[in-house]
């Protein structure tokens, strides 16, 4: 009986053994369930933050682009230096003084624009009205804002109302001189001011239809006179290209001809009166080109 009991007691020992191992392998099955699903959770969570923080970083190689105000090319400004044309260059140290010019007679003193302020960018019209029609000309801000700043003050004086273009040039380069009050290429107002937009290395160097400053009365000096290039050099097929037939690229560009190249062609095609025998190729137009008025557009920008 005994041994019965025992073997009774035994396998309901072993049913227990078996019933708790089970359980205790059912829990740890729902452990290792719990932390994967949680740890696929949290690693999906993480992915999220990344993803979000790359975004927002500009990561990924692409960066983050961001608008940045550029400054406006119309608040640009310069400064310009106004020379007296009648006083000489101050001597080296210790030279001798050079003598003191005779004062021009032909020059035309209104003063001096102001030396600063003046804006490097977009361009101005200008209006020349003749009485053979109005010529309009671009003028370039921003290659030659001196020089704009000069025609501009200028007109604002009437500096060129009643005046004529005085001066053709018809071989080799061919040009129409005007801007001088006096009429003689000897006028001009009382400052200078330093070339700039010079096409030194341009072939050929000054085109049809340009406007550009001449350098009377001081050489190397830009005033009032200004010259309207009528032809190419190269139009000419005649004319042997050389150093001398080509215009030196020592004058400021001031702008180009956007209308009325009409009417420099006409006075061009009417001829000349030379000057003298010395230089038959240069003198005064036979068809008289007088300048009522000359003005000068508010500046436009070229960012606007």
């Amino acid at each position: 009986m005994s041994s019965s009991k025992d073997r009774q007691r035994a396998a309901a020992r072993a049913r227990l053994e078996r019933e708790i191992a089970a359980r205790a392998a059912e829990q740890s099955r729902r452990r290792k369930r719990t932390g994967l699903i949680a740890g696929s959770v949290a690693a999906g969570v993480l992915v999220i933050v990344l993803v979000i923080v790359l975004i927002t970083s500009g990561g990924g190689g692409k960066k983050k682009v961001t608008a940045q105000a550029t400054p406006s090319a119309s608040t640009t400004k310069v400064s310009c230096v106004w020379n007296s044309a009648t006083n000489p260059s101050p001597a080296p140290s210790g030279a001798s003084p050079s003598p003191k010019p005779s004062p021009n007679p032909y020059l035309k003193n209104v003063g001096t624009p102001a030396t600063s302020g003046m804006p490097n960018s977009g361009t101005q019209t200008m209006t020349i009205t003749t009485n053979q029609g109005p010529i309009t000309v671009s003028v370039d801000d921003a290659k030659a804002p001196c020089a704009a700043a000069s025609f501009t003050y200028l007109a604002g004086k009437k500096f060129f109302d009643n005046t004529s273009c005085y001066r053709m040039h018809n071989t080799g380069y061919y040009i129409l001189q005007c801007g001088d009050p006096s009429g003689t290429g000897k006028g001009g107002p009382a400052y200078t001011y330093t070339a700039e937009n010079q096409p030194t290395d341009s072939r050929p160097t000054y085109t049809t239809g340009m406007v550009a400053v001449g350098t009377p009365p001081t050489a190397g000096d830009n005033g009032s006179q200004f010259f309207i290039v009528y032809k190419n050099t190269e139009d000419d097929p005649s004319q042997t290209q050389t150093a001398t037939s080509i215009l030196p690229g020592q004058f400021t560009v001031l702008g180009t001809i956007t209308a009325g190249m009409d009417v420099v062609q006409k006075v061009a095609a009417g001829g000349l009166t030379p000057a003298g025998k010395s230089d038959p190729n240069t003198g005064k137009p036979k068809i008289p080109l007088a300048i009522s008025s000359l003005t000068m557009s508010a500046g436009t920008s070229s960012g606007s």
